[in-house]
């Protein structure tokens, strides 16, 4: 499958779930190579990260320190990312859940998209 199917099979996926559709979840698996590209996920989301944090500028105008800001924002909007599927993926074992951990993560990659443009609209 080609890099741009995947990414549009994840963001289809995604917004099937916004949607209330389960049956987007069976769209993506969770083996390895979808585990990793999922987290392409990230890319798609650092647009609509910039735009959430400019949000305040519209009233008050675009501050002398923004791109220490905006770079703030993308390295806490990274870090908190990361640290999550890294805390899950140690977690899943504890709970009985480790089979299933990679799909989890997968799913939940991809719908931080949905998410993203939900915030920002």
């Amino acid at each position: 499958m080609m890099a741009e199917s995947r990414v549009m099979t994840g963001l289809h996926a995604a917004f099937l779930l916004a949607r209330g559709r389960a049956d987007g979840a069976s769209l993506l698996q969770g083996d390895r190579t979808t585990l990793l590209r999922s987290f392409w996920a990230m890319l798609f989301c650092v647009p609509m990260v910039v735009a959430h944090a400019a949000q305040p500028w519209v009233d008050k105008g675009i501050p002398a320190d923004f791109a220490h800001q905006i770079g703030r924002e993308i390295a806490i909007f990274a870090v908190g990312w990361l640290a999550f599927a890294e805390i899950t993926h140690r977690l899943a074992p504890i709970a009985g859940e480790a089979t299933r951990w990679g799909r989890f993560i997968v799913l939940w990659n991809w719908c931080n998209v949905a998410e993203a443009v939900l915030i920002v609209a």
